[in-house]
């Protein structure tokens, strides 16, 4: 990761835009560069708007977290401390913060963050700050425009989070020079911030919370096992036995209530069939009676059905009446309509003659007015003209006036302005006159201030060092008590580990009493036993159920031939009806084609050649109604194809009946083939079982028993079976408790020698703590001596900026206050002395500018009078045509003369084509009609003549239908005519109601047969019951019989029931206490193995796991810095005390002498501090390759070796490949830099950013 740039604006002091390119010179070829610049300059500004545009967050705002407290802001709103907008700049309305830099991916991102205010005013509230991210090369916007997947993404391309951030680019050297020299305690837990490693102290307290937990629910496990005790074995036995006896009893009486129950059901059934006899020979009666009163039904149908075929005959007679009429009324229409026609052609005429007069008149005006209409277009044309002159001039005039009281305007301004500056720059120089001996300290007031700050530092220093000597002398004294304490930790773990011993050797010989084989060949064998008689139950309930299944197969199969033999009469009586119904959808069929035929011809042959929105030939009507519709006809066709639709409803009926019919007889067969191939599967399957039974080891000794008793005895012979296996179990536990007890004394031992160790280094570790306290207190007091010597010599350089030294007292007093005063005293000069510059440059502009205001005035004031000359000359000209112009057409416009001249011609054109086309229209309605009622006067003879026909025809028909029916012996009409009226009468009724009534009479005769058939079927059922009586017993008393049963078997239940719930709940006490040491067993397990994890790394506070893992930490990262020591400086190396986090430094020099590292010197401590915070970087940055590095470094509290020796590491450090920034105000430092990037501080609290 490299940084390219820094950018930003409105933070904090740095008001206007800054740009710090590293890519470009002389930042491009400097491996080392300086950013410099007085305390409060803004140095570290920059370090925040690098922390800013990547993270949003920087590292002095993330230290802000004091709770409730909050920062003032405009108006009534306030801000969080730790809220980075707060770096937005006082009266800005907008800032950002911008880093150009490649990623871990060597990809070029520019990140930019930015704040603002609402509305873009310095007044408005703060808005939500923005996160952009885009790729350089071709500037695509990254990330899906939310802050949180920005951030994510910028972090993704580092490589490194904030914390990582702030370890391996920003480092805080005077941190690292805490963390070299602090105590363990204070050392754990800086590691731990910088480090991460917080991990390892929660999970040492989850270790420990949860071998506690673990031990709490073992011991509540015991507790429950007190109270779940079984019975004894002589009492289960006797309750074993006596279930089974009752359970003997209980089969039995259920075998005979059963019996019973059969005997009763053959009575219920008897009942059954004599009253469904009774019930059939009823219905066939009540059939015959309704099949004989429906005779003069059947009468009515015949002759019904001999009089269709003259339907078609009588239809077509009334239609030909009904057209008749319609052709009488519309030869009546048509002779009307010419009539009115007539008179229509008249008015037409009339109307058209006034038309074409009005139409002359009209065009004659129009050539009466052209010539005044042309005179007064060429005025308009002119005054159109002249008109942009005017406004032209006149708008000049009005500028021209506009810039000469402007120019006025400007010169008064001038003057006012000269005084004005003069004055300012009077009193300018009286000020500095009598402020003159604060010049010296504004001259070199960077030098001042960098010894104020090197001072102040060291007056902290003293106090710092102060408070570390009392707190050294009091941690000696805690030191020594606490070693007291652990010699006496020590001898007590000795006594207990001895006494852990002895109670182990005890348990060691109670496990040795115990024949563990003997126990598991027992149990071995009780088990093989169970299996043997599990398996023989299992078996003979297998063979048991493959009984049932035959036996519900046989009921099925004894259904499916019922079904079978219903389907077989349903298709018999479908093959019986369905003739008769195809011959009678055949003779509706015909009826309906001759009257189709019939209506083909007469009219129907013209309403086929008409078209839409041609004229009609007869009538030269355009509208055609009956061209696809006619009433009377449609009205008998309907009423045909509606029987058709009857009969072919019913034949449908009855070929769905023979198709359902069909597939049930389909369905039956199918299933009793299915009910014998299952049946055989059964067969084998039985045969099977029965293999398998010969084969089972306990076949012989069950076959002996009777097979209603089998059940109950293999259920027997398992209880024993599980029985013993308890026995064998709780010997089991008894052993397994005592190889506990076993583990718990082991457990204890070695709690006991842990504890030892850990007292006995617990002694080690407080003797060097109190070594190390000593050591301490000695480099105290060396590092307060030379504070004191360092002070000193920085206040005799500073007693050059004052007259006398009096000033002293002021400093100490308030050192902040005094400095303040100070800087705002040469800051204030400063001012002044620049005032007096700008004033001295303002005036000398001012008068030029004067001189030049009044030039222009005058230039001004002539060309406002050149335009007013000019416009009263063209006012003039345009005020002439405007006359002229009014004097024609009445002063209307031209456009409205010709308007209404052409609209009065339009209009009287329009009217003259109106009545044209009306007399056109009139004239063609007249000439259609006349051949209209000639049409219709020839259609009337034509339906005239047709009705003659049909009536001849019906007469002809009559006759012959006579005539046959008078020949006919058993004909109902013997000895009767059928007349006209005799035979509109029996056409009345319609197709549909002879179909229904046909189907009614014919379901009168199948409800006879069918009644006959149930009639018979139950007779049969009857008799075949009565057959297959059992008994010779009463129904009486049968249910005397089934009484006393009753009586038994509740009696022996309630006997049974007591036993079970007994036998039950002690099953339940031994499951449960079965259960529950196995739970206490694995219970155990789980506990052993946390109680030696939490003996491991396990700590209430966490600090077990936590110190080891920091050790380890520690070492690799005292790997790293010792590796960039050598670098800087082959001298030193460190180490740490074994068994803590303590320091030592060894030196090579020396001959590898080890010693605290409080001993160094200050330029020592730096050499050392930046090499460890050069080994977290490395750290912290592993994975990613840091080319870019910043050190913040409190350099002015070094002397002039320590000084020369910090300059020569880091000279030698950017040849390690990296580019390094140092943040100082150390003025001698600064100077051995080449190349600075400096925060210069100007007037009103505002710096400026120059690299050079």
């Amino acid at each position: 990761m490299k940084i390219l740039a820094i950018r930003g604006k409105n933070l904090a002091s740095l008001a206007a835009e800054f740009v710090v390119d590293f890519e470009r010179e002389p930042l491009a070829s400097a491996g080392l560069y300086a950013i410099t610049g007085t305390t409060g300059s803004g140095k570290s500004t920059l370090l925040d708007a690098l922390c800013l545009a990547l993270y949003e967050r920087t590292p002095r705002l993330a230290k802000a977290t004091a709770k409730g407290e909050s920062i003032p802001d405009v108006g009534e709103h306030d801000v969080s401390p730790s809220d980075p907008r707060t770096l937005l700049r006082r009266g800005a309305s907008e800032g950002f913060a911008e880093v150009d830099f490649v990623g871990n991916d060597g990809v070029a991102y520019r990140a930019r963050w930015s704040a603002r205010r609402a509305r873009a005013k310095s007044d408005g509230k703060l808005q939500a700050s923005e996160i952009t991210l885009q790729r350089i090369v071709d500037g695509q916007r990254l990330g899906d425009h939310t802050k949180t997947e920005t951030l994510r993404l910028i972090e993704a391309c580092i490589g490194l989070s904030f914390e990582q951030f702030t370890r391996a680019v920003l480092l805080a050297q005077n941190d690292f020079a805490t963390f070299l020299k602090a105590p363990d305690d204070e050392r754990a837990e800086l590691l731990q911030t910088l480090t991460g490693t917080e991990t390892f102290s929660a999970i040492s307290r989850q270790a420990y919370a949860r071998m506690k937990t673990e031990n709490e629910v073992l011991a509540q496990l015991h507790s429950r096992l007190k109270d779940q005790l079984p019975m004894e074995a002589e009492a289960r036995a006797e309750k074993d036995a006596t279930l089974q006896t009752q359970g003997v009893a209980a089969t039995l009486l259920a075998s005979q209530k059963a019996d019973v129950e059969g005997h009763q059901r053959w009575f219920q059934q008897q009942a059954q069939h004599q009253h469904a006899l009774q019930q059939a020979s009823t219905e066939h009666a009540a059939a015959i009676t309704e099949l004989q009163a429906a005779a003069p039904r059947h009468a009515h149908l015949a002759q019904l059905e001999q009089v269709q075929s003259a339907r078609p005959l009588w239809a077509e007679l009334q239609r030909l009446t009904l057209s008749a009429a319609a052709a009488t009324q519309a030869q009546a229409d048509a002779a009307a309509l010419q009539a009115q026609a007539q008179e229509s052609s008249l008015n037409c005429q009339s109307a058209f003659d006034a038309a074409r007069e009005e139409a002359r008149q009209a065009d004659a005006a129009k050539a009466e007015q052209q010539p005044a209409i042309d005179q007064a277009r060429a005025l308009d044309a002119s005054i159109l003209a002249v008109t942009p002159q005017v406004q032209a001039a006149l708008l000049a005039q009005t500028e021209a006036q506009a810039h000469r009281d402007a120019e006025a305007q400007r010169q008064a301004a001038l003057a006012e302005q000269s005084t004005q500056t003069q004055a300012d720059l009077q009193s300018t120089v009286g000020w500095l006159e009598s402020h003159a001996p604060l010049r010296a300290l504004q001259e070199g007031w960077p030098r001042w201030e960098t010894l104020f700050a090197n001072a102040q530092t060291v007056l902290v220093g003293q106090g710092a060092s102060q408070a570390e000597a009392r707190a050294l002398e009091f941690q000696a004294a805690a030191a020594q008590q606490q070693l007291e304490t652990a010699h006496t930790t020590l001898q007590q773990a000795t006594a207990f580990a001895n006494t852990a011993e002895q109670h182990l050797a005890i348990q060691i010989q109670a496990c040795a009493a115990g024949d563990a084989d003997a126990l598991a060949q027992d149990k071995q064998s009780l088990e093989e036993q169970r299996d043997h008689l599990q398996a023989a139950a299992l078996l003979w309930q297998k063979r048991s159920d493959v009984r049932a299944q035959r036996l519900r197969l046989q009921e099925q199969q004894k259904a499916h031939t019922n079904t079978l033999a219903d389907s077989e009469r349903t298709l018999q009586e479908c093959a019986h009806s369905q003739p008769l119904l195809a011959s009678a959808q055949h003779s509706a069929e015909q009826a309906l084609q001759l009257s189709q035929l019939a209506a083909s011809k007469g009219a129907e042959t013209l309403r086929t050649q008409l078209q839409p929105e041609q004229p009609c030939p007869v009538c030269g009507a355009l509208d055609h109604p009956y061209t696809d519709h006619n009433p009377a006809l449609n009205a008998v066709l309907h009423g045909l194809q509606d029987h058709v639709a009857q009969a072919r409803l019913a034949l449908t009926a009855v070929q769905q009946q023979h198709a359902v019919a069909t597939a049930n007889q389909s369905s039956a067969t199918q299933a009793l083939v299915q009910c014998a191939r299952e049946l055989e599967q059964l067969a084998a399957q039985h045969a099977a079982l029965v293999q398998e039974w010969t084969a089972l080891a306990l076949q012989s000794e069950v076959d002996a028993i009777p097979v209603n008793a089998r059940n109950a005895w293999l259920q027997e012979r398992q209880d024993l079976a599980r029985k013993a296996l308890a026995d064998l179990s709780a010997q089991e536990a008894a052993h397994r408790r005592n190889l506990q007890h076993k583990d718990a004394a082991q457990r204890a031992l070695n709690t006991a020698n842990t504890a030892l160790a850990q007292a006995r280094d617990a002694v080690t570790r407080l003797s060097s703590s109190a070594s190390q306290t000593t050591q301490a207190q000695d480099s105290t007091q060396h590092k307060l001596a030379e504070l004191a010597q360092q002070l000193d010599s920085t206040l005799t350089q500073l007693d050059a900026a004052f007259a006398d030294t009096s000033w002293r007292e002021r400093w100490s007093a308030a050192p902040e206050a005094f400095v303040a005063q100070c800087q705002a005293n040469a800051q204030a000069w400063a001012q002044q002395q620049q005032g007096q510059t700008l004033l001295t440059q303002r005036m000398a502009e001012l008068q030029i500018q004067t001189q030049a205001a009044a030039s222009a005035c005058d230039q001004a004031t002539q060309q406002l009078q050149m335009q007013m000359d000019r416009c009263q000359t063209v006012q003039t000209t345009l005020q002439g045509y405007q006359t002229e112009r009014a004097s024609l057409l009445q002063g209307r416009a031209v456009s409205v003369v010709e308007a209404s001249l052409s609209s009065s011609i339009n209009q009287a054109k329009s009217q003259l084509n109106e009545s044209q086309t009306a007399l056109q229209t009139v004239q063609a309605g007249v000439t259609r009609l006349n051949e209209s009622l000639r049409l219709a006067t020839l259609q009337l003879a034509q339906e005239h003549s047709a009705h003659a026909a049909a009536e001849r025809k019906l007469g002809e028909w009559l006759r012959d239908f006579n005539n046959r029916t008078q020949a006919e012996p058993d004909s109902p009409q013997q000895g009767h005519t059928l007349g006209t009226d005799a035979l509109q009468t029996l056409l009345a009724a319609e197709p549909a109601w002879i179909t229904q009534e046909r189907q009614a009479l014919q379901a009168l005769q199948s409800a006879v047969t069918k009644a006959h058939a149930v009639l018979e079927t139950r007779r049969q059922s009857l008799a075949a019951h009565e057959a297959t009586r059992a008994t010779q017993d009463s129904e009486q008393a049968l249910q005397e019989q089934l009484h006393q049963l009753n009586t038994n078997i509740t009696t022996l239940a309630e006997t049974l029931s007591a036993l079970k719930l007994d036998l039950a709940r002690d099953d339940e006490r031994l499951a449960a206490s079965g259960a529950l040491r196995g739970q206490i067993a694995l219970q155990t397990a789980a506990a052993k193995v946390w109680s030696q994890l939490g003996e491991l790394i396990g700590s209430a506070d966490g600090k077990k796991f936590r110190n080891f893992a920091q050790q380890l930490t520690l070492d690799i990262l005292l790997g790293y810095g010792n590796s960039h020591l050598q670098a800087l400086s082959t001298r030193y190396q460190l180490k740490r005390i074994e068994g803590s986090l303590g320091l030592l430094v060894v030196d090579r020099d020396m001959g590898d002498e080890v010693r605290s590292v409080h001993s160094l010197s200050g330029g020592e401590s730096f050499l050392v501090s930046l090499a460890m915070a050069l080994g977290l970087a490395s750290l912290s940055s592993h994975r990613v390759r840091v080319e870019s590095l910043f050190i913040d470094e409190g350099f002015g509290s070094l002397d002039a070796d320590s000084l020369r020796i910090a300059m020569d590491a880091l000279d030698n450090l950017q040849s390690l490949g990296r580019k390094v920034g140092v943040i100082s105000h150390v003025q001698e430092m600064t100077e051995r830099i080449g190349t600075r990037v400096q925060v210069q501080r100007q007037a009103g609290g505002l710096s400026r950013v120059v690299v050079g």
